[in-house]
């Protein structure tokens, strides 16, 4: 059985990953990001608010220019 990784997991993984840009975190970095937490929510692995909290955690993320939403909403 896959176990359901946790927000605080997830948040300090996010985390840590960002730091090392150190501000300067590169779009393709963020849509990685964005695509991940996409597969998790996409299986139930995590909920929408966890979903919603951890992109909030992305610089820069617009959910109006995200191929990862338009994806997820087949467009």
């Amino acid at each position: 059985m896959i176990e359901k990784p946790s927000y605080d997991e997830l948040s300090s993984r996010i985390k840590k990953n960002l730091e090392k840009y150190q501000g300067d975190v590169p779009r393709h970095v963020i849509t990685c990001w964005e695509g991940y937490l996409a597969g998790l929510l996409e299986w139930s692995l995590i909920s929408v608010d966890v979903n919603d909290r951890l992109r909030g955690l992305l610089p820069g993320v617009d959910v109006d220019d995200s191929p990862v939403v338009d994806i997820m909403l087949g467009n």
